[in-house]
C-alpha cells in the first residue's frame, strides 16, 4: 500500500491541510523547527492505528477544525480512504473510524 494523499481536518498545528498527488517514490517534508513535521507524522500514525494516549496530546487542534482527517491509500486491490475523527458525542477518548473504497 502507498499513501497517495492526506487530508488533515484538524490535528495539532494543522487545520484544513490537503496534500494531494504524493509521489510514488520518496516524499520529503522539510521545514524549520516547530513547523509541524513530527505532527504530520503523528497524524498519519493516528489515522492508521488510532489516537493513542501519546498522540492525543495533538488534540484538540490548535487552529480549530474537527479533530482528525483522512489518509488515502492505493494498492494492488484498489484505492481506499481511511478516516478517523474524535467522537465528541461518545465517551471520552472514543473515535469514529471509517474505511471506504475511493475510486
Amino acid at each position: 500500500m502507498k499513501i497517495t494523499a492526506l487530508e488533515v481536518d484538524g490535528y495539532g498545528v494543522w487545520s484544513g491541510l490537503k496534500l494531494d498527488d504524493l509521489s510514488d517514490g520518496v516524499n520529503v517534508l522539510f521545514g524549520p523547527n516547530e513547523a509541524g513535521k513530527t505532527t504530520l507524522m503523528q497524524f498519519v500514525r493516528s489515522i492508521l492505528y488510532g489516537f493513542s494516549p501519546d498522540r492525543r496530546r495533538y488534540l484538540p487542534p490548535l487552529g480549530g477544525g474537527r479533530a482528525g482527517g483522512s489518509v488515502y491509500l492505493a494498492g494492488p486491490n484498489g484505492r481506499f480512504q481511511v478516516s478517523r475523527h474524535e467522537n465528541p458525542r461518545g465517551p471520552q477518548g472514543s473515535e469514529l473510524l471509517e474505511l471506504t473504497g475511493a475510486d
